[in-house]
């Protein structure tokens, strides 16, 4: 069993033995094109096109308003230069977690990193600092979980929803 089903199971018994067993939204319907549907990948690629579509309508749209005709741009260079991070920054910046127990990709519990930060921010700040010197990022840091969180409409509608991170 990987660490990741390993933390998922525990999580589980967890919740379940102190009565906060965790309820998904089984019930999640949204019309996709003319047709209502509950298959999860339908609505996450109905809901993906269609916020794209309306970030593409409201730029096209910005673009040609009179408070964009008189913007200037400045050009910069290619390259940009970011200051290592310091053993004091990644402590000051765990002060904004929230202190969760849930995990991310790598099944360690933000709770966990706020509390231990004093012991691990060196090997953090060894961490951060070649991604940011070479600008090659793990994959894992790329991603970001969105979730349609419905107006008091139509909940149907794609339109009555906003994505939430």
């Amino acid at each position: 069993m990987e660490l990741k089903d390993r933390t998922k199971a525990m999580w589980q018994l967890i919740n379940s033995a102190t009565g906060k067993a965790q309820t998904e939204n089984v019930n999640l319907e949204l019309k996709v094109g003319d047709q209502i549907t509950s298959n999860t990948t339908d609505i996450t690629e109905g809901l993906n096109i269609h916020l794209i579509s309306t970030v593409e309508k409201l730029s096209k749209h910005n673009i040609h308003s009179k408070s964009y005709r008189n913007l200037e741009i400045n050009h910069c260079s290619n390259t940009v230069f970011i200051d290592p991070v310091s053993e004091d920054e990644v402590v000051n910046l765990s002060k904004n977690l929230k202190g969760k127990a849930t995990a991310g990709y790598d099944d360690i519990p933000e709770n966990l990193v706020k509390y231990c930060v004093y012991l691990i921010k060196k090997s953090l700040a060894l961490i951060y600092n070649p991604s940011l010197n070479s600008g090659v990022f793990p994959d894992e840091w790329k991603v970001v979980k969105v979730k349609p969180l419905s107006k008091k409409c139509d909940r149907h509608e794609m339109n009555n929803h906003i994505p939430k991170q």
